[in-house]
C-alpha cells in the first residue's frame, strides 16, 4: 500500500510543479528549464517559462548596460582628475624639463580617451534606451504581474 501511495504522489507532484505560473517564475528568475514535465503538462509550463525568460533576459541586458555605463563614467571622472593634476603640474614650477616635454603628450592622450569614453557612453545610453523599451515590452506581453 505504501508503494502505491508513493507512485501516486509523483504525478500529483508534477501536476503541481508543471504549471504555467511556476514555469514563468523559474524563467523570470533566470533558472534553466529542467525538462521534467510530462508532455501533457509541458506546453503550459514551457509557455510560462519562455515568457518569464524573455523578461529575465531583457532585464539582464538593461542591468549590464547600466553597469557598463556606470563604470565608464567613473573612468571618465578619474581621467578628469588625472588631466587636472597633469595640467597643474605643467603650469606649476615643480615640473622637470623632461616632464614639461612629456606632459603635453600625456594630457593629449588623456583628453582623447576622455572624449572617446564620452562617445561610448552616449552610444551605450542609446542602446540602453532600446533595451529598456524591450524590457517594458516583455513585461507588457506577460499575462502575469512580475
Amino acid at each position: 500500500m505504501a508503494i502505491l501511495l508513493e507512485l501516486n504522489l509523483v504525478p500529483f507532484g508534477l501536476e503541481v510543479y508543471c504549471t504555467e505560473l511556476r514555469g514563468f517564475a523559474e524563467g523570470r528568475a533566470g533558472e534553466n528549464y529542467k525538462g521534467v514535465c510530462p508532455v501533457d503538462l509541458e506546453g503550459l509550463s514551457l509557455r510560462g517559462y519562455n515568457t518569464g525568460r524573455a523578461i529575465f533576459t531583457a532585464h539582464s541586458a538593461v542591468q549590464s548596460l547600466e553597469n557598463t555605463i556606470h563604470d565608464l563614467e567613473l573612468e571618465r571622472e578619474y581621467l578628469l582628475d588625472d588631466l587636472t593634476e597633469k595640467g597643474a603640474r605643467l603650469i606649476g614650477n615643480e615640473a622637470s624639463r623632461d616632464e614639461r616635454i612629456s606632459l603635453p603628450a600625456d594630457i593629449a592622450r588623456l583628453k582623447t580617451r576622455h572624449t572617446k569614453l564620452g562617445i561610448d557612453i552616449d552610444n551605450l545610453r542609446f542602446e540602453l534606451t532600446q533595451h529598456q523599451a524591450e524590457y517594458q515590452a516583455a513585461l507588457s506581453r506577460s499575462p502575469y504581474h512580475p
